[in-house]
């Protein structure tokens, strides 16, 4: 209850932070920064389910760098830095594969990157302002931190004994996570879109409601 309290206060300073921004190159500035704390932020909670286990060290290693190159191309504008970003990454990650995954929770993790590998290419390929290039790529990237920390709750459910303590807490950790996705998601939506349709604000109710974690008895069945 404390930790939904929390997240709460957390989204509700975000809008309130937001608000005065504006959209277009007024707002830059403050969204330069807001993002550029959001993506500090996502490592840590990268280094975290890096931590947990799983046999994943690639991608957590191939995030990080990620993330780290955005930080960067948004800090010079340099738009050809994120393209390299995005390119290199998906190169790198095709060797996913080829790293000891367990088998139980394996194909979940490599259909999400697929699609979210697609979503980032997509995104890099219709070009754009760095801001919300990075934007939208950050988004992509707390999705694939929560896969991370998915399957690490998958591998402790299908271990011979679990541990829940464990378990718990990254269930903790993946709603922060699950908050920054939805920020970026609403990010996008308020300082990215040329107009804002009813449309975009149901899409974020969704994103909002997916943040807190669903009942133990559904996590399980990853």
């Amino acid at each position: 209850m404390k930790k939904n309290i929390f997240l709460l206060s957390l989204v509700c300073c975000f809008f309130a932070a937001l608000c005065p921004m504006g959209a277009g190159a007024s707002g830059q500035p403050a969204g330069d920064d807001m993002i550029k704390s959001l993506i500090a932020s996502l490592r840590l909670e990268l280094q975290s389910a890096g931590q947990a286990g799983g046999g994943i060290g690639l991608l957590t290693a191939e995030t990080d760098q990620l993330l780290d190159n955005l930080s960067g191309a948004l800090e010079s504008g340099n738009a050809e830095g994120i393209h390299t970003a995005v390119s290199n990454y998906s190169q790198k990650i095709t060797l996913l594969q080829d790293e000891p995954l367990n088998p139980l929770c394996t194909f979940p993790l490599l259909t999400s990157m697929l699609g979210n590998i697609s979503t980032m290419l997509g995104v890099v390929a219709a070009d754009g302002d760095p801001l919300c290039l990075v934007i939208n790529l950050t988004n992509s990237a707390a999705d694939i931190i929560s896969d991370i920390q998915t399957y690490n709750i998958c591998v402790i459910d299908n271990s011979e004994t679990p541990d829940n303590a464990t378990r718990r807490q990254i269930v903790q950790q993946q709603t922060v996570v699950n908050t920054y996705s939805f920020i970026t998601s609403a990010l996008d939506i308020f300082l990215c879109s040329a107009a804002i349709s009813p449309s975009d604000f149901v899409t974020l109710f969704f994103e909002f409601l997916a943040i807190f974690p669903k009942p133990a008895s559904s996590a399980a069945a990853y």
